[in-house]
């Protein structure tokens, strides 16, 4: 049963508005040649940047012209809308799984039922934790 439950839950979050449109954006990101080489070329930088600070030798002068070029790739990254968007849905879908896990670790105990935040509660003011309940249709 508890098996089942979670397929359902996850047939659920796959179905959900945030996972479709993460989903979407990040199908367009990797469509975007441009983008995607931006992104490329800013992870091996990162990593070039480990590596060399990870060494022995004192490199300060490449780390500090990598770090600029970091910079810069990092802006320009960040001012692509597609990028953008993408940040944007999956912030959005994080939001949603931490609701989820919220709710459960209600209502199993993991964690206390404090006033939550407003946008943390689900529609209608339900946690999802019936524990507590006064009488909402759940």
């Amino acid at each position: 049963m508890i098996i089942e439950k979670a397929r359902e839950l996850g047939i659920a979050i796959s179905e959900s508005e945030e996972f479709i449109n993460m989903t979407r954006t990040r199908e367009a990101m990797e469509a975007d040649e441009q983008l995607m080489a931006n992104l490329n070329e800013y992870n091996a930088m990162q990593q070039s940047i480990m590596d060399i600070m990870s060494s022995d030798t004192d490199n300060t002068q490449a780390v500090q012209d990598m770090s600029r070029d970091i910079e810069r790739l990092h802006d320009e990254l960040l001012a692509n809308e597609t990028f953008h968007a993408m940040l944007e849905a999956q912030a959005r879908f994080q939001q949603l799984m931490k609701q989820v896990n919220r709710v459960i670790g209600l209502c199993i105990g993991a964690e206390e039922h404090n006033e939550p935040d407003s946008d943390e509660e689900e529609e209608g003011g339900c946690n999802g934790c019936c524990s507590h309940c006064t009488g909402c249709t759940h």
